[in-house]
């Protein structure tokens, strides 16, 4: 008998031993250590001006300080007269663990390694970490070759139970002067506004090219109040050079965005969004303004405009069960051309802005083209988009492939309706 007692009382340790992790919170996952990388300084002749290694045990702070150092250094190099551009800050190969707020100055450019077609540096930053990796505040810079990873949280703080969760200001990049720390309504009263003095205030000529984001509960890319961004992969075909994925809420999101232009690239994994009554509300592409919290105020609205001048051409969206692929709020002179769009609940979709839970709706969209995308389709003579490019159908049911409405009102006057004005759709 107390061989048996023993051997249940044995059995009984067992399993409460190996039910323990499922019993308490999960770790989130980890960046590996910074291992032994340099980082070189090149000025805008392309001359190697300084080479510094990190230690292998750099804590994540000291990585960010080195990053931010270095990026302060360049940019006060001797600037090309034609481009403006000061020079380089190139990553070796090997992963840089960090802190967030990389600052990026003027003229300078923050470039990876590229081995064999293949971008091989890494900077992950650690889920307890501030929010966004890379903030872009000036401009005249680029981004290029590089792989962001966010390690968001995957697992229920209190029950450990898998789960992804949505934080908008957790960021890859985010490229905008105004301060993301104010409400809307803080923001009213010294937003710049749309006159030539709030356009001279804008950033400008920023590039993005071939970088890999994943892993942020809000944005892979943010841009506010921006004037000339381009956002593109170099690999035309299967357009995996310029990849944005496992993202809680926007691919790439622009607010009052002016002449952007998007290429070239894929987003997919779109998840969970914002609650927003009873659905999910996420997004691969998205423009509009934001939304003041009164319907009574069209002077507060107005000083918040449209994004304008919008390009999305030739890009893949995907998997995005619950909520819009492509989208435009209230765009002005939006293209959505050429795209790939699968597993979406809503593929694309224009309109005007929503207020009152949808009670009600001003700023029409216009000047919007719409042609030759594909949406859940097979090219013709050739393998269909999924096995193109690599993505796995799955049960999403596809509702309204394209859906394009103007608005109640023009504006929150509510003096004049909305129409839509000058929208051509062909070729889809």
């Amino acid at each position: 008998m107390k061989v048996c007692r023993s051997i249940v009382i044995f059995i009984l340790f067992a399993a409460v031993f190996f039910t323990l992790p499922s019993m308490t919170p999960a770790a989130n996952p980890d960046c590996e250590p910074t291992t032994g990388t340099t980082i070189q300084l090149f000025d805008h002749n392309n001359t190697l001006m300084e080479t510094s290694t990190l230690a292998p045990n750099s804590t994540t702070s000291s990585v960010r300080a080195a990053f931010n150092h270095a990026v302060l250094s360049v940019s006060k190099f001797p600037k090309d007269g034609e481009t403006g551009k000061r020079g380089t800050v190139l990553l070796s190969k090997g992963n840089f663990t960090a802190s967030a707020f990389i600052v990026m100055k003027s003229g300078v450019t923050l470039e990876g390694t590229v081995e064999n077609g293949k971008t091989v540096t890494t900077i992950c930053t650690e889920s307890r970490s501030d929010p966004v990796t890379i903030k872009i505040m000036e401009s005249h810079m680029g981004i290029k070759n590089l792989i962001l990873d966010g390690k968001r949280k995957t697992e229920d703080a209190v029950t450990g139970e898998p789960r992804k969760y949505y934080a908008s200001r957790h960021r890859g990049i985010q490229i905008t002067a105004i301060d993301q720390t104010k409400s809307t309504g803080d923001l009213v009263s010294d937003y710049p506004t749309n006159d030539k003095d709030g356009d001279a205030k804008r950033l400008k000529n920023i590039t993005i090219e071939d970088v890999h984001i994943t892993g942020y509960e809000g944005y892979g890319i943010y841009l506010e109040h921006v004037d000339g961004v381009t956002i593109k992969g170099s690999d035309p075909i299967s357009k995996k050079s310029m990849n944005i994925t496992d993202i809680g809420y926007a691919g790439i999101g622009g607010v009052s965005a002016n002449n952007v232009t998007i290429k070239h690239a894929t987003v997919s994994d779109l998840w969970p969004g914002a609650t927003v009554g009873s659905v999910q509300q996420s997004y691969g592409v998205a423009f509009s303004h934001r939304k003041v919290n009164t319907t009574d105020d069209a002077k507060a609205q107005a000083k918040f405009p449209p994004s304008d001048t919008i390009v999305v051409d030739r890009n893949v969206v995907a998997n995005n069960p619950t909520w819009e692929g492509i989208d435009t709020h209230s765009g002005q002179n939006v293209s959505f051309t050429n795209n790939v769009i699968l597993n979406t609940r809503f593929p694309i979709v224009v309109g005007g802005m929503e207020y009152d839970n949808g009670k009600m709706s001003a700023y029409p969209p216009q000047n919007i083209t719409i042609s030759g995308n594909r949406i859940n389709s097979h090219r013709v003579g050739t393998k269909g988009d999924y096995d193109v490019y690599g993505i796995e159908k799955n049960d999403t049911i596809t509702e309204r492939g394209i859906a394009v409405t103007g608005a109640q009102f023009t504006d929150l006057t509510k003096m004049e309706m909305g129409f839509l004005d000058s929208v051509v759709i062909k070729d889809n």
